[in-house]
Formats: structure tokens, sequence, C-alpha cells
């Protein structure tokens, strides 16, 4: 058994798979640990395998570095094996065939990373989770990258890198894993499809030929790192939906000029937006009350409303400021049936209280506090505007 060294392993992975030398640590993903040292488990052995006993479930977290052949059971002793670990099988590279039963809902981080004859792998269909890099390395990506370079799994996509031109993820696909395009340098142009609710980390990392994505509306979430140094990305129209932009999401991003930040958006950290092109980057910023930190030598212009946090901001880092004018009112009318009026306040009621199923017209009439949610202190607000109406 070699592994007392299989999570510094998987750490050493990161820094190998993002580029020679060291990712700085601010970009790097987060790798997770098999066992959660606040649950408690047994450890046990089955054949070849190394498990941790949850109790109600197991996590394959190791295997012996001679296998060739191994064949996930179903369950062990009565509890069902629902995941493997990160880096659970890094580096077996005498490893060439896996069976993984339909119990396994969770492949984790790196977790058959670099084993280089690994050409067969039965796939769950029940698989959800696809951890970061997890196949990377293995003859079976290889062969999946030879038939499509788009490789998906289960609606998931796993790996783009050796995609060029312009790439049109299909409508079925619900999820890409962390890094999934990470220095592919062929990439144009993307398309996501519509059921597609976040971008994560490091998603487009160093995608230097990537010049236009097509976000749709109900992506809420980009994840750090996201986009850093796409050298060549010229525009990128945020959805209304997202709600939060993780640092560096669009750091070195040399050839953005300009970028428009949503009114859902609560938070933005200005810095995020460094790319060498001093002041020549214009920041427009729809939430009036947007909470805005950290200066960047790289912005020249805030655009935003009239007496907005952005004006303050722009004032208090000498930034050159363009109004947008007076920020539109919020109305309220949540329904749209074109008016304000009781009704809206029942419907969001019934909303917060989760006893109806009536679905929205435009939640963001209800946010009249500005911070991206819908709660208790909009209803208040809601009510009072009601009164004064």
């Amino acid at each position: 058994m070699k592994k007392h060294y299989k999570f510094i392993a998987g750490i050493m992975a990161v820094s190998l798979v993002f580029g020679v030398g060291v990712i700085p640590e601010s970009i790097a993903p987060v790798v997770s640990i098999t066992a959660n040292a606040e649950q408690e488990y047994t450890k046990g052995t089955y054949g070849e395998l190394i498990y941790y006993n949850y109790g109600d479930h197991i996590v394959i977290a190791d295997c012996d570095e001679s296998a060739t052949e191994v064949v996930i059971p179903p369950e062990i002793d009565g509890v069902p094996v629902t995941s493997i670990g990160s880096s659970a099988f890094y580096k077996c590279e005498s490893l060439t065939s896996i069976d993984i039963p339909d119990s396994v809902t969770s492949i984790r981080d790196f977790a058959f990373y670099d084993c280089n004859n690994l050409k067969s792998i039965k796939i769950p269909y029940n698989l959800t989770d696809i951890g970061v890099n997890a196949f990377f390395g293995t003859q079976w990506l290889k062969e999946k990258q030879a038939e499509n370079p788009l490789v998906i799994i289960n609606d998931t996509v796993v790996d783009g890198r050796n995609c060029t031109g312009k790439v049109v993820i299909p409508d079925s696909v619900t999820y890409i894993v962390t890094s999934a395009f990470g220095y592919c340098y062929g990439l144009t142009s993307v398309k996501l499809p519509s059921s597609i609710t976040k971008i994560n980390d490091s998603t487009f990392m160093y995608c230097h030929k990537l010049k236009s994505i097509e976000i749709p509306d109900g992506v809420t979430s980009i994840g750090r790192a996201a986009f850093f140094e796409c050298i060549g990305l010229e525009t990128v129209k945020l959805p209304d939906s997202l709600t939060s932009i993780e640092e560096l999401a669009f750091s070195d991003c040399r050839s953005l000029m300009s970028i428009e930040i949503p009114s859902g958006v609560t938070n933005l950290n200005v810095s995020q937006f460094n790319s060498d092109n001093k002041k020549s980057m214009k920041v427009t910023i729809l939430n009036p009350a947007c909470k805005i930190s950290n200066p960047c030598e790289d912005v020249g212009v805030i655009c935003g409303y009239e007496n907005s946090t952005a004006q303050a901001y722009a004032e208090e880092y000498g930034y050159e400021f363009e109004s947008l004018g007076k920020a539109p009112e919020k109305t309220g009318d949540m329904n749209g049936d074109g008016d304000f009026n009781v009704s809206d306040v029942v419907t969001f009621q019934k909303y917060i209280l989760g006893t109806s199923d009536e679905e929205l017209s435009d939640w963001k009439q209800a946010d009249l506090n500005y911070d991206g949610l819908l709660d208790s202190f909009d209803l208040v607000m809601m009510r009072k505007k009601l009164i004064e109406k």
C-alpha cells in the first residue's frame, strides 16, 4: 500500500495540471480530502480497496498500486458504496480497467489522475458529481477526446481542453466541471445552454483565444478565476439573473474594455478587473446599493446611477463617473399585472412562507432593499409602500 501520501499527491497534482510551477494559491481550485474529520467513520479493506464507512454510506479511499482490474461492489456489509474519494486511485499505473457500480453518485477530485494505462471505465448512470481532473491522464479520457473533444458524461462536461473554434454546449448539459476548459488555447467562442446555472471556478482559465461567450439568463454565479487570463476576451454580457461574481473571475482579461454588472450583484471587488491596461476599462454597476470594494488602476470609468454606491466609490477613489440618471424605482409589481396592489403583497407573503407554487413574473420588483434576495425585510418595505400608496 502506497497511500500515506495520497492527499499530498492530490495537492501536487493541482500545480501540475495548471502548468509548469505552482499555481498561485489565490486561484488554485479547492481540493477536498476523502475523510471529513468532523464525521465519524471506520476504515476497512475490500480486496485491493481501502474504504471509509460512515454508517450510511461508503467512500472508496485508496487502492493497492499493483491492482490491474478492479470491480467496486455496490455495497460492503450492507452499506452502499456512493463515492470514490479524492486521489483514491492517483497514479495507479498498473490499473487497466475499473467497474464502478450504479450506487456511486460521486467521483471526487483527481480520483483517477495519471492512471496512464486505465483504458476501460464503466461509468454508473447515477453519477452526477464529478470532481476536478478526475480522469486526467487516463487512456480512457484520451480515447473520449479523440471521439469528441467535448467530453460529456451524464449531462456533465468533464473535459473540453482539446476543443477549438466555436463550441456550442448541448442543451442537455446541466453542469460543467471545475477547470473543464482550463488551458484550452484553441477555443475562440462558447455558447452555454440555458440549463447551466453556475460557471465554476477556473472553468475557462487561460483560454487565451477566447473572444466571446454567451452566458444564458439563469446563471446566478461566476466562480473564482473563471475567466482568469482570457487575454483575448473582448465582450461578455452578464445575465440579469447573476447575483455573484467571485474574486479574480475576470482578472487579466486584457482585451475586455467594458463590462456591465447586473443589478442582482450585491458585492463587487473592482480589483479583479486588473488587466495591465491603465485606466482603460469602463465598469457599469446597475445595483445602486452594490457594496463595492478595492480600487483598480486599470479601471478608468465607473458608470452608475445618481447618489448610488457606484458614484460614492468613484468619488472616493478618484475615478471618472458617468451618470445613468436617477435609479429606477422598484414598483413592487411582482405578479406582472401592471399594478402594485395588495395581491402583490399576498403573493409575496405566500412565497416567503413557501405555501405557493405561483411563478413570480419579476421577483426583482419586490427586492426593495437591493440586496439580491427576497426576504422578510422586503416584505416589511412592501407593506409600507402599499400603505403609502
